[in-house]
């Protein structure tokens, strides 16, 4: 088992958007269970999987937004819009000079600007990492009760074309000569770690998935997460089961996916600390994921944005064993 320490100091109360804006939907409980309960019989969503295909689509163009050269490092921001209409933002971090193909490492990294994640850290070398956006539509950080409507039909939306633009951002990675195609990971951290089983276990061009800071049974981890603003066990529960519903999370759910990634090597990394996931949900998690799979407990709290020390030991941990410890290569049948 691998154990990193962790400083005190980055024990930050401050929490990823979706967090609190999921205890700011909470903050009237019986008018925002019963808005859940209309929206749940208009709004639930059936399996949205067979149709991914379809809204992956084709790529069709691709916009260079940003270009920014800092000392040998290239750091690219791109729109990719696909045939379906589906639009992806991403960040592409690389070396100025590639000589021969790199290791790819894509992280699904947040709502709207997650694909600016590439510029945390200067800890990434030696690779090409490609950071996503959720595609959310709409503002996640605008404020107000119409802001707060528009957010679960805008989350909904997030979560079911997640999939999608992973697969379409791979679309394009694929084509380009600096990606090692025998070298690629996924790496999903916090919601991403909901979010990646889907798409890694569909698209077999990922070598090795990376579940950090996640967990399982999303419906106890909507409960966790109301605690503090709905006491009424039974009214959290209804709240919990009505958002699990809304996010289409019983189709979605990592314990119904990870199965399917097998034979490639799947590494979980969870907090021991961690005040944003239930313990249980944690375990959900680790009881789904096929035998043999590597589980890495680390000290201190959940990763979040800024917590520079988490996400430093993070990349470090996953930048090591990216070029130390690739991925078997895939046999040809």
């Amino acid at each position: 088992m691998m154990v990193f320490k962790h400083k005190a100091s980055d024990r930050s109360p401050a929490g990823h958007r979706w967090l609190r804006v999921i205890g700011a939907l909470a903050l009237t409980p019986v008018i925002v269970v019963s808005g859940l309960l209309v929206y749940l019989f208009a709004r639930a969503m059936p399996d949205p999987v067979p149709g991914y295909a379809a809204r992956k689509g084709t790529l069709v163009s691709v916009e260079e937004l940003k270009r920014t050269l800092t000392g040998e490092t290239l750091i690219t921001e791109l729109r990719l819009v696909s045939s379906s209409g589906l639009t992806v933002e991403i960040g592409v971090r690389m070396p100025r000079e590639v000589k021969t193909p790199l290791p790819l490492v894509m992280l699904a990294a947040g709502l709207r600007t997650g694909h600016r994640a590439i510029y945390v850290t200067e800890t990434w070398q030696q690779l090409v990492v490609v950071a996503l956006s959720y595609p959310f539509p709409g503002d996640p950080r605008a404020k107000g009760l119409s802001a707060y409507a528009a957010w679960l039909p805008n989350a909904q939306t997030a979560v079911l074309d997640t999939a999608p633009a992973v697969m379409l951002a791979m679309d394009y990675l694929a084509r380009q000569s600096y990606v090692d195609m025998k070298r690629v990971e996924l790496v999903g951290g916090s919601l991403g770690a909901f979010l990646v089983s889907v798409p890694a276990a569909l698209d077999q061009r990922f070598r090795r998935v990376w579940l950090v800071h996640g967990a399982g049974d999303p419906r106890a981890v909507f409960d966790h997460l109301l605690g503090r603003y709905i006491g009424f066990g039974p009214l959290r529960g209804l709240a919990a089961r009505g958002l699990a519903s809304i996010l289409a999370t019983d189709h979605l759910r990592p314990e119904k996916w990870v199965g399917r990634i097998a034979p490639r090597p799947i590494i979980v990394v969870n907090a021991r600390d961690d005040e944003s996931i239930a313990p249980a949900a944690v375990a959900a998690l680790h009881q789904a994921v096929p035998k043999g799979t590597e589980i890495i407990w680390m000290e201190g709290p959940h990763v979040r944005t800024g917590r520079i020390t988490v996400l430093e030991e993070l990349i470090v941990l996953i930048v090591e064993r990216v070029l130390n410890d690739p991925p078997p290569v895939p046999t040809n049948k």
